[in-house]
């Protein structure tokens, strides 16, 4: 079961670091509104400065500012898609601090859009061979008024066990059945299931 999470989350990030050099169909959304069509690479790095586009696919390589851009929707195969934000964050699972520290804007892939939007980013860590010896997924939530974004649990496969952990019941403090299940860490509110978690925040907000 866990291993089919691992599995899960791997499909929704969208391969994160597989076929980054390739051009895909996209739709690129400016910060002031308008939309460009066109065929766009991955980000080269989680902290890309620049996006790879072309108008088609006999157009000339161009490059787009990451800060202008607000969201980037990938079209994939059997109408599925990607989206990916740039987005600042703070580290909500450093308990030693009163006030986090804001990290440098980072590419993150929407997982789950609402009343909060979760994210989703990945890492690799890769021995001195090359070979790969853990993939961590970490979620980061985000209401439209924040000015960040939040990191508030993470995923870790490390060869054959998996590493879970989640701080998020003050983030969702104004759900008080959801943030003291959260704390309480009952089965179905850990960090495996914040897609669903977040899910029901937002049905739970789209109903007052």
């Amino acid at each position: 079961m866990r291993n089919n999470l691992i599995y899960t989350f791997i499909f929704l990030c969208g391969s994160i670091n597989a076929q980054i050099n390739t051009f895909r169909p996209s739709v690129i959304i400016k910060n002031n509104g308008s939309q460009i069509e066109c065929i766009a690479k991955y980000p080269a790095s989680s902290y890309s400065d620049f996006i790879n586009y072309k108008i088609n696919e006999n157009g000339k390589i161009l490059k787009m500012k990451s800060d202008e851009i607000k969201t980037i929707r990938y079209i994939l195969k059997d109408d599925k898609s990607i989206e990916k934000e740039l987005l600042p964050y703070i580290n909500l699972l450093d308990k030693n601090k009163d006030k986090p520290d804001c990290f440098a804007p980072m590419w993150m892939e929407v997982l789950v859009r609402g009343s909060v939007t979760l994210y989703a980013t990945e890492e690799i860590s890769k021995a001195s061979r090359g070979q790969t010896t853990s993939k961590t997924f970490h979620f980061y939530c985000k209401r439209e008024h924040e000015e960040h974004a939040s990191r508030i649990a993470y995923i870790s496969q490390r060869g054959n066990f998996n590493v879970y952990k989640m701080e998020a019941d003050k983030y969702f403090a104004d759900s008080p059945d959801i943030s003291q299940k959260i704390k309480d860490e009952i089965e179905g509110y850990l960090a495996k299931d914040i897609v669903n978690i977040v899910k029901e925040y937002n049905a739970e907000k789209s109903c007052q």
